[in-house]
């Protein structure tokens, strides 16, 4: 069996030994107790009365009469780590002793001594706990001491210390032990208080109604839910966050895929996986048995060995290792209690929230308790049992077995929200409790005190493991009555399984039957029907899961119930020949597990599709690796190490080989060391060669004028010289230094044209190659001489044919006269295309008519070079009245002559002309300030890349920056221009 699953179906004892002994501190420990030299201990020991190193003495075996202290001292230290002597006084401890060192023990070790002492007194009263503390420390397995840490204990002190009475003046007193003696107790006692024959649960005493159940008991849904998570993880690439959980996006796909989902608003709510129910928990058992792995802290992968091993196993293992897996898991049911409300749940100073080996031993201890009440005939199956009875059975079996007071009292946490003192559970409160005037707590809650109202803390934590965790693993059932309060609870026939480890009677009784009919009838035992139209039926779905698995690996499920429902097509078929199957073993498995034989129709076209897949093999990731000889990569080959990562040897020099290579250098060097073989001319580091194929090597090549390719010595290599070949001609290459030179030319061209490749695969695989352009800062692909470029884009067929024919060249004063010009239909055959911005072409042959047109509209065409000087139009000459009288000035001196007087609508076509021509109005006239209209485009692309890329953001459609910091517009306008 796998040694994870092996682990996870031990005991439940053994599940919990390594958290037993935790310290509440996980960065504290208390090891170096059992470190403590002879005369440590001795001084240590000396702090005691002669009559309580007597007792010792006599425990041990010692003969203490007429001795002094000092030697009592020596002689104890000698035998203070005696695991002979250790384990004697562990035996001869009374019942009551015993308890007393097992409260120690659950906190670690070290306990405070009034907080001992109020527990055990609570319980049986004073003189008994007296009784007990004479006898712990008597047989040297408890001894008084100064708290500071757990790694800082005090044992001097100026008075002498009686057995059941310290004397230290002052700080915080408690009894401690050392990790040995609670070692060797846990050999020789599993931890939980046995049960005893007068320890009976009373039958629920009810009024004629059953008791309402809080959460049916369901095991078949938590193995559909895993099914599910299962085939989603195979089917998606799910990464995981630091904390180890799936990320928002697919826990919430994951919820949509389950059997029982979580309630809407607190998966809206949810910030991380651990903050939910039921998803976390599948995933915590999906984790917490290995079904699910993380490769490199951050993928999620299946292991499929275990997989196949979980669903070959029976019902009620699969059950049992599910109960391990929860036990050693980090589900925080306690957080999820209904009743509680919680202050601060990160803040782990002050508050008493168990923590992970905290919740480990709770549930351990609760199952053993389950256990022992099995065990002794009073848990019977599927009978309402009185929980109120169980409770006070843990309470007074246990009262701290979840929840461990802290050891010392920090005034610093008074300032903290939440806390109320060393007598009260800190960080929460109960809802189930409500303040009274003079009472300690926040609002209208109350403070929980520790000696009075464990059932609302650890009740409440039993309460919540049975509605949910065990109620999901189908073991326990918990029942309210009318109030909605914890009320009964009922064991299961599986839960008794998982108690027992014996399959269920029904389970047994399904075996038995299954075993007779396959004597008389192998066939009808099959599960599978597989229909001719491809359908295919899985009859008991759950208990076949290991034949789910395999058909889940090429088809496709419909439904999943009573009977499961697949159905296969070509993609699902090819699924699985891509995850590994063959065609024969496809069909091995409909054949092995059909109860009618295969139709013929499905194998041959089954058949078809997997000799169709076979002549093409794809991997997902595989690299090519060249030697510098062959019997480099012969000896490569020949080592056990190194085969399991080659696919195939494609050459003498040559290998596919797959996975990360690193772990390769290391042994071609070593091969190469004991060859004898001096590195490569190629550079230092040339053995191993990797070519990486989906990306080039920056300066592996250079371009010299508008033909030539060069490869720069040591850059090339045997990729790069197959990629110039398919568009250059090759004319040297030196295969020492691994360069060479091609050119361009278009007999070239034409080939790679019939090649399939274009202009723009040519123009990127040149542009990755060469050496990378530095522009303030920000490396990008360098272009091509313009003079290559033109050539590539001719010889490769990205323009086409250009046409010649005869044309006039019209210019305009204003560019929307251009615009106008192209939007009537009528002058399209005459016009050609724009030359610029006041140009545009014209076809020689259609001049006349539109030039004709224009004049008609009042546009006339002045052509010099076209039209004799007779026919050209005489300068506009604007009308003027001639004055009757001459004027004159002021001075008596007559006048010029008068200026001609203007049209208005020759003014203002001036001034448009005028506008246009200045830069200052025209950002796009040429030659202007602004620059034409690509120059602009080319400076916002720029300004786009560069570091003024902010600037451009601010702006907005009309130029201007974002004015909502401005305040109001001015009366003028739409505000200030920054």
């Amino acid at each position: 069996m796998n040694k994870n699953l092996e682990a996870l179906l031990q005991d439940f004892q053994k599940v919990g030994q390594k958290y037993a002994v935790s310290p509440k501190d996980p960065r504290n420990s208390t090891e170096w107790l059992d470190k403590l030299n002879s005369q440590v201990i001795t001084r240590m020991l000396a702090t005691y009365s002669v009559q309580a190193l007597e007792e010792m003495a006599t425990r041990r075996g010692i003969n203490s009469q007429g001795r002094k202290k000092a030697w009592l001292a020596q002689e104890l230290a000698l035998r203070f780590y005696n695991e002979n002597a250790i384990e004697k006084s562990l035996k001869q401890l009374s019942p009551l002793a015993r308890e007393g060192f097992l409260r120690m023990k659950q906190n670690g070790g070290v306990i405070n001594l009034a907080l001992w002492q109020n527990q055990m007194e609570a319980k049986h009263g004073k003189a008994a706990t007296t009784n007990v503390l004479s006898e712990l420390v008597g047989n040297m397995l408890a001894f008084f001491g100064q708290f500071y840490s757990l790694e800082h204990i005090e044992f001097n002190t100026t008075s002498v210390h009686e057995l059941t009475k310290p004397t230290f003046g002052w700080g915080n007193i408690v009894l401690w032990t050392f990790p040995k003696a609670i070692r060797l107790q846990m050999l020789t006692d599993d931890g939980a208080v046995s049960v005893s024959s007068n320890d009976l649960l009373a039958p629920y005493k009810s009024e004629g109604e059953s008791p309402k159940v809080a959460s049916e008991a369901n095991f078949e849904g938590v193995l559909t839910d895993i099914f599910a998570f299962i085939r989603y993880l195979e089917q998606n690439k799910v990464k995981v966050l630091q904390s180890g959980d799936p990320g928002k996006r697919d826990y919430l796909k994951l919820n949509d895929l389950m059997l029982v989902k979580e309630n809407p608003k607190q998966l809206t709510e949810s910030r991380k996986m651990s903050d939910l129910g039921r998803v976390n928990f599948v995933w915590r058992l999906l984790v917490e048995t290995q079904l699910v792995q993380l490769a490199n802290y951050t993928e999620v992968t299946l292991n499929p060995e275990t997989n196949t091993e979980f669903y070959s196993l029976p019902r009620y293992q699969q059950a049992r290792l599910l109960t391990a897996a929860w036990l050693r898991s980090s589900f925080e049911e306690f957080v999820r209690i209904p009743t509680l409300e919680f202050n601060d749940r990160n803040s782990t100073d002050y508050n008493s929230l168990p923590d992970h080996a905290s919740l480990v031993r709770a549930r351990i201890f609760l199952l053993k308790t389950l256990e022992d009440f099995q065990r002794s005939g009073s848990l019977p199956t599927q009978q309402w049992l009185d929980f109120t009875a169980l409770l006070l059975f843990m309470q007074e079996k246990n009262n701290d077995f979840l929840l461990t007071p802290s050891t010392t009292q920090n005034y610093y946490y008074s300032y903290n929200p939440g806390y109320y003192g060393q007598s009260y559970y800190n960080g929460f409160t109960s809802r189930l409790k409500k303040a009274e005037k003079g009472t300690r707590g926040m609002g209208n809650a109350v403070a929980l005190k520790r000696d009075s109202d464990w059932e609302l803390v650890e009740g409440e934590y039993i309460a919540e493991v049975f509605r949910e965790p065990l109620a999901w693993l189908g073991l326990i059932e918990l029942g309210y009555n009318r109030e909605g309060r914890p009320a009964a609870f009922r064991l299961t026939e599986l839960g008794k399984a998982v108690l027992t480890n014996q399959p269920t009677e029904a389970e047994a009784r399904t075996a038995e039957q299954t075993r007779q009919l396959a004597a008389v009838s192998p066939d009808m035992t099959k599960a599978l029907l597989v229909q001719p139209n491809f359908d295919v039926m899985i009859l008991a779905p759950l208990q076949h899961q290991a034949l789910l698995r395999q058909l889940d690996r090429f088809a496709n499920q419909s439904s999943l119930g009573d009977v499961a429902m697949y159905r296969m097509t070509k993609e699902s078929v090819l699924r699985g020949l891509r995850a590994g199957l063959s065609g024969t073993e496809l069909l091995q498995i409909l054949n092995d597990n059909s109860r009618v034989p295969v139709a013929s129709n499905i194998s041959t076209t089954i058949q078809d599709w997997a000799a169709e897949f076979e002549r093409l093999l794809i991997y997902d990731y595989a690299n090519l690796l060249e030697t510098p000889t062959a019997e480099i990569l012969d000896r490569l080959l020949s080592r056990p190490e190194a085969v399991i990562s080659t696919i195939e040897r494609l050459g003498p020099t040559f290998a596919l080989v797959k996975g990360d290579l690193d772990h390769l250098d290391g042994i071609l060097r070593q091969i190469q060391k004991e060859m004898g073989v001096a590195p490569t001319s190629r550079n230092k580091e040339a053995m191993p060669l990797y070519l990486d194929y989906s990306r080039g090597v920056a300066g592996a090549i250079e371009v010299a004028g508008d033909r030539t390719i060069k490869v720069n010595p040591h850059l090339g290599n045997p990729y790069l010289n197959y990629l110039l070949g398919r568009f250059a001609e090759l004319i040297s290459w030196n295969a020492a230094t691994m360069s060479g030179e091609y050119r361009l030319s278009a007999q070239a061209g034409q080939r790679a044209q019939l090649a399939g490749l274009t202009y723009e695969e040519v123009s990127t695989t040149l542009r990755e190659w060469l050496k990378p352009e530095n522009s303030r800062g920000f490396f990008r692909l360098p272009e091509l001489p313009p003079e290559m470029d033109l050539a590539l884009k001719g010889w490769l067929g990205y323009y086409s044919p250009m046409l010649a024919e005869k044309a006039l060249a019209l210019q305009v004063t204003q560019n929307e006269q251009i615009e106008e010009l192209f939007g009537i239909k009528e002058f399209a055959p005459a016009l050609i295309g724009k030359a610029g911005p006041h140009t545009v072409l014209v076809r020689e042959s259609h001049f006349a008519a539109l030039r004709e047109k224009l004049a008609e509209w009042g546009m006339p065409v002045i052509a010099p070079d076209i039209d004799p000087p007779a026919l050209l139009p005489e300068p506009e000459v604007a009308l003027v009245e001639e004055p009757e009288t001459p004027k004159t000035g002021k001075r008596g001196k007559p006048k010029g002559p008068p200026k001609p007087k203007e049209l208005k609508a020759t003014r203002e076509r001036k001034r448009r002309e005028e506008n246009e021509k200045n830069p200052a109005t025209n950002p796009l006239f040429e030659g202007g300030l602004g620059g034409g209209p690509i120059q602009v485009m080319d400076l916002l692309d720029i300004l786009s890349r560069g570091p003024a890329a902010g600037i451009l953001k601010e702006l907005g459609d009309d130029g201007f920056f974002d004015d909502e910091d401005d305040g109001p517009p001015s009366p003028r306008g739409r505000g200030r221009r920054r």
